[in-house]
């Protein structure tokens, strides 16, 4: 694992013990632009989209080096709820601990490649096995 996945999963443990646990904290690269990555979050303390992009970007503006910010494409805020983050939850129980993916698809999203940093089941998600392959 490289040192920027290793920052952001500093990141993500100290955002949880000062604001509680993510259902889902991810990075995933960008299949549209090389060496670029998608920092995908869903808590249940984050009240609105507004406020999860002003917390989660100024901790990775305050901790990440220059070259490591430039890496980041894009912080995308999903609701617990999203079938993303509850078919993400399903698949994986892991928290403070990057697991790497690889050449998958989830919910219809293509994955080169990513990271799961923290992804704790919500109770009640249903869904079907159809929405994942090879992963």
């Amino acid at each position: 694992m490289n040192q920027f996945i290793e920052h952001c999963a500093a990141i993500e443990k100290e955002l949880s013990k000062k604001y509680g646990d993510f259902a889902l904290f991810a990075i995933f690269a960008r299949t549209d632009i090389e060496n670029n990555w998608d920092v995908v979050v869903s808590a249940k303390w984050m009240n609105s989209e507004r406020e999860a992009l002003d917390i989660v970007a100024k901790a990775l503006t305050d901790t990440l080096k220059k070259d490591e910010m430039l890496k980041i494409a894009r912080i995308v805020y999903l609701p617990q709820k999203e079938l993303f983050v509850t078919l993400i939850n399903k698949l994986f129980t892991v928290q403070h601990n990057p697991v790497r993916i690889e050449n998958c698809e989830l919910g219809g999203l293509q994955i080169k490649e990513g990271y799961i940093v923290s992804s704790v089941q919500v109770k009640s998600n249903k869904l079907t096995v159809n929405h994942v392959k090879a992963c």
